[in-house]
C-alpha cells in the first residue's frame, strides 16, 4: 500500500451491544455497556487533489471527516506523521491492546473467587477485532458550468477505503490458522499480541453542485456584492458537505458501523434509548427496531423516528465523571410510526439506525380550481360556482421535500417545492384550445404523527407561468394546505392533500382561485 499522508488517529465509539436475548426485560442490563469499535483515520489522497489549493484541501478534509464521523469518535494522535501499513498496524496493535483491556474491565463483572474482574479471552478478542482504519481517495474534483443555476459549481467524487485490523495473540492454535497468521507471529513470543490488516470495504459516492444551500447563496452573494472568491469557496464547501452526507449514508448501512442500542423504556407511542448527542443522534433520524431470537437472528418489529435527543455527554470535573448538562433529559425519545405483529414495542428490543438523505420525491393527481373568463363556455372540467367561469380541472403535481428537522431541531419540519401542471380550456367552442398553467410553489410543511397517520399543515408561495392560445403570462399567488400522510415503509408514504389557492395571471383573465385536492405518494431516500 502507498505511504499515506495524515497526522491524526481516532478511535471510533458507537453502539454494538452483546446479549443472547434482548427481548426479556431481565437481560436488558447486558446491553448497558457498548462494544466500541476502534476506527482510525490515515489521511486523504488521490488525483482529484491536484488542482486545489492548500486551504481548499484543509476545508475538504475537515468537512468530509466531520460528515463521516458524525461526532462518534475520541481522537488520539499518533507519534508520527507518515507511515507505511506494516508499521502503522503494529503501532495500532499496541494501542488497541491497552485500550481493549480497559473497555473489557468496564464490561466485566467482579469475580469474588479470584478477587478481580472476570475478563475472558473471548471478551477481549471481541473488542480487539473490531478495529478498523480508513483513508479518503478523491478521484475527481472539477468546476463546471451548471445551466440550471446559471453559475459555476463543483463536481466531486470520492472513495472511502476501509481496512480491518485483525489482532490476536501468538498461541499455537492461532499460528495454525493460516499463512498470514504465521507470518504475523514470526519473531514473536508465545502469547505476544500482533496483527495484520485486510481489505474490508470500499464506499464510493459522487455529487454535483451545492443543492438548495448553493442556490440561496448565489442570491445572497449577488444582492450584497460578496466577492467571487468567497462565493467560490462557499460553493466548494457546500459540494463537499453533500459528498460527506452521501458517504455517511452508505457507511452507516454497514453492520459494523451502524449505530444501534437497546430500548431502555417503552410506552404505546414512544421508545427511549440511552444514545444521544455523544453518538451524533439528530432529530427526525429514523431507527428500525428488531427483536433478537434465541438463535441470534434479528426479526423486524417496527420503526421509530427521533423526537428529542438526550444529552448523554460526559466530562471530568474534579477527577470525577459528570454529565455536561445535568438538567437536560438523558434518554433519547423516539416516536413509534409502525409496529409489525403486535401493538407496541418493548424494552430490550434493538434500535438500528436507518440512514437516509432526508429528501423525498413524489407525484400526485387531483383537481384544482381554474377560472377562464373568455367567450365560449365555462371550460373543461367540473363546474364550480365560486367565480363565473370557474371549473375544477385536472392537476398533476410533482413534489419534493427536504428535511430541515436536524438543522432546526423541530421534528417533521420540511422545505417543500412543488410543480403543479393543470389542463383546462373552453368546452363548447368549435375549436377548443388548451390552457396549460405551470405553477411552481415553494413553502414549508409541518407534520404531526400518531403511529403511521400524520397530519400535515403548510403554506406555499407561487410564481408560475400560463400558456393559452399561443400566448403566455406570469402568475403570482399563494396557497395554504392541510393533508394526511400514511406511513407505509421508511421509503414510501401515501399523501392526501387539500388546500385553497389564490393565483392570478398578470395581464390575462386567467385565475386559479379556489380549492384543490390531490392524492399521491412520496419516495424518500
Amino acid at each position: 500500500m502507498k505511504v499515506l499522508t495524515g497526522v491524526s488517529c481516532l478511535w471510533m465509539m458507537f453502539g454494538f451491544l452483546l446479549s443472547s436475548n434482548p427481548v426479556m426485560a431481565q437481560s436488558a442490563k447486558k446491553y448497558e455497556a457498548y462494544k466500541k469499535p476502534f476506527f482510525s483515520y490515515l489521511g486523504i489522497e488521490g488525483r482529484g487533489l491536484r488542482r486545489i489549493s492548500d486551504s481548499q484541501l484543509e476545508v475538504l478534509e475537515k468537512t468530509l471527516r466531520g460528515s463521516i464521523e458524525k461526532g462518534r469518535f475520541i481522537f488520539v494522535k499518533l507519534p508520527f506523521k507518515s507511515v507505511a501499513e506494516g508499521r502503522y498496524v503494529q503501532k495500532m496493535v499496541k494501542l488497541v491492546e491497552a485500550k481493549a483491556m480497559g473497555y473489557a474491565r468496564l464490561r466485566s463483572t467482579w469475580d469474588n473467587e479470584f478477587q478481580g474482574y472476570a475478563v475472558t479471552s473471548e471478551m477481549l478478542e471481541s473488542i480487539q477485532n473490531n478495529s478498523f482504519y480508513y483513508w479518503i481517495e478523491m478521484t475527481r474534483i472539477r468546476r463546471y458550468y451548471d445551466r440550471s443555476s446559471r453559475s459555476r459549481t463543483y463536481l466531486m467524487a470520492a472513495r472511502v477505503h476501509i481496512r480491518q485490523v485483525v489482532i490476536f495473540n501468538c498461541t499455537e492454535a492461532m499460528r495454525k490458522k493460516g499463512r498470514r497468521y504465521r507470518r504475523a507471529c514470526r519473531m514473536k513470543r508465545d502469547n505476544e499480541y500482533t496483527g495484520f490488516a485486510r481489505p474490508f470495504k470500499i464506499v464510493k459516492a459522487s455529487v454535483k453542485g451545492t443543492g438548495v444551500g448553493g442556490s440561496m447563496l448565489n442570491v445572497f452573494t449577488s444582492v450584497v456584492g460578496v466577492g467571487r472568491v468567497t462565493k467560490r469557496s462557499q460553493q466548494f464547501k457546500g459540494t463537499a458537505e453533500n459528498l460527506g452526507k452521501a458517504l455517511f449514508v452508505k457507511l452507516a448501512k454497514i453492520k459494523q458501523f451502524s449505530l444501534h442500542a437497546p430500548i431502555s423504556r417503552a410506552t404505546f407511542t414512544s421508545v427511549y434509548t440511552n444514545i444521544g448527542k455523544s453518538e451524533g443522534v439528530t432529530v427526525n433520524q429514523g431507527f428500525k427496531v428488531y427483536v433478537q431470537r434465541t438463535n441470534g437472528k434479528l426479526r423486524y418489529k417496527g420503526y421509530a423516528r427521533i423526537r428529542t435527543v438526550g444529552d448523554n455527554r460526559m466530562t471530568f470535573k474534579d477527577g470525577q465523571k459528570v454529565r455536561v448538562n445535568p438538567k437536560a433529559d438523558f434518554l433519547t425519545r423516539g416516536q413509534i410510526l409502525s409496529v409489525s405483529n403486535g401493538t407496541t414495542l418493548q424494552k430490550g428490543m434493538l434500535m438500528f439506525e436507518h440512514p437516509m438523505r432526508g429528501v423525498s420525491l413524489g407525484a400526485s393527481v387531483g383537481l384544482a380550481s381554474y377560472t377562464l373568463s373568455i367567450p365560449g363556455g365555462a371550460g373543461m372540467g367540473i363546474p364550480f360556482p365560486i367565480i363565473d367561469g370557474t371549473v375544477l380541472g385536472f392537476s398533476l403535481r410533482l413534489n419534493s421535500e427536504f428535511d430541515l428537522s436536524a438543522a432546526t431541531t423541530i421534528p417533521e419540519f420540511y422545505l417543500n417545492v412543488t410543480l403543479d401542471i393543470g389542463i383546462t380550456g373552453p368546452a363548447d367552442s368549435a375549436f377548443p384550445f388548451i390552457v396549460l398553467p405551470i405553477l411552481p410553489a415553494v413553502g414549508i410543511l409541518k407534520k404531526w404523527f400518531f403511529r403511521n397517520i400524520g397530519l400535515t399543515l403548510g403554506v406555499r408561495g407561487i410564481l408560475g407561468y400560463l400558456y393559452a392560445n399561443d400566448a403566455s403570462f406570469f402568475m403570482v399567488g399563494g396557497e395554504g394546505l392541510v393533508g394526511m400522510d400514511i406511513f407505509i415503509v421508511p421509503e414510501f408514504t401515501v399523501t392526501i392533500r387539500a388546500g385553497f389557492r389564490g393565483a392570478i395571471g398578470l395581464g390575462s383573465s386567467f385565475m386559479s382561485v379556489g380549492p384543490w385536492f390531490t392524492v399521491g405518494g412520496n419516495y424518500s431516500f
